[in-house]
């Protein structure tokens, strides 16, 4: 989840999409409603952790841990998820 000011989710949105085309990837955004608006990343699975700590440097957070894998990633195998960019008013809904 990355929050946003009122009025700024196209804006987050618009970032979240650069930093994974960045990363090598490709980004939808969805439509946004009351106050939330997703975005549908996917990535090389190769480029996740370079994706997730520009994620993380927008929210001040440090990236969550990750459990190692046991196997190394396929070049050519993709991870996909879900962005939730929500505005700060909206989040104690």
């Amino acid at each position: 989840m990355v929050p946003a000011a009122t009025g700024k989710l196209e804006t987050v949105a618009d970032e979240v999409v650069t930093i994974a085309t960045r990363s090598g990837g490709s980004a939808t955004k969805g439509l946004a409603d009351q106050g939330r608006l997703s975005v549908l990343v996917d990535l090389p699975s190769s480029r996740e952790p370079e994706f997730r700590a520009a994620i993380s440097s927008m929210t001040g957070e440090a990236p969550r841990a990750r459990r190692p894998r046991l196997r190394a990633a396929a070049a050519n195998e993709k991870k996909s998820f879900v962005v939730q960019i929500v505005e700060a008013a909206a989040k104690s809904d």
